[in-house]
């Protein structure tokens, strides 16, 4: 014979609404986080993806130099015009663009190896001791010492995740480091 009122339930199987929602409760939880985790380190490869193709700069510049004494100037239209493409926004472009004005002749000539397309764009300026420096993208200028030989500067703009703020960089060949603005953002 079976007991009657509140001590039936106990040996009756399954879950009670209030188990189930919890269950439910904790699974959104533990989505949620798992997609924010998952947002943050799409956007930190996109970072590495920018600090990748400086780097890839920075060695044909190097190259470039060893073969010509000289850094080469990539961003001589005025007003500078980001490569590969004009405005940096999410879309990606590939890297070679033969109809952007600073390809044939600086592009083109400092040969940089990149096969993937970028949402990033850069501006490449060189220079001769004594030569002023470009003007800074970054709301913090970074602090460069008065250079005694050829320079070059390598500036990053890219708009990782929409929001219409874009991430910033600098770096020289006066530094290896590279100095970023909004790389968070």
């Amino acid at each position: 014979m079976r007991p009657l009122g509140f001590w039936a339930r106990a040996s009756s199987a399954g879950f009670t609404l209030v188990e189930l929602m919890a269950v439910v409760a904790i699974t959104g939880i533990l989505a949620a986080v798992g997609v924010m985790l998952v947002r943050t380190h799409l956007l930190a490869s996109k970072t590495v993806d920018a600090l990748a193709i400086m780097q890839s700069i920075r060695a044909a510049q190097e190259s470039f130099r060893a073969q010509n004494g000289r850094y080469l100037n990539c961003s001589v239209t005025s007003p500078a015009v980001w490569y590969p493409m004009a405005t940096p926004a999410q879309v990606a472009y590939e890297w070679r663009q033969t109809d952007h004005d600073d390809w044939t002749g600086r592009w083109q000539q400092l040969a940089v190896t990149r096969t993937k397309p970028t949402i990033f764009g850069f501006l490449v300026n060189a220079g001769n001791p004594g030569d002023a420096y470009p003007t800074f993208e970054t709301t913090t200028d970074p602090v460069l010492p008065v250079s005694i030989e050829p320079w070059y500067v390598i500036q990053v703009k890219g708009d990782r995740d929409g929001d219409s703020v874009p991430m910033l960089g600098v770096t020289t060949s006066l530094s290896a480091e590279v100095y970023l603005e909004r790389d968070s953002e």
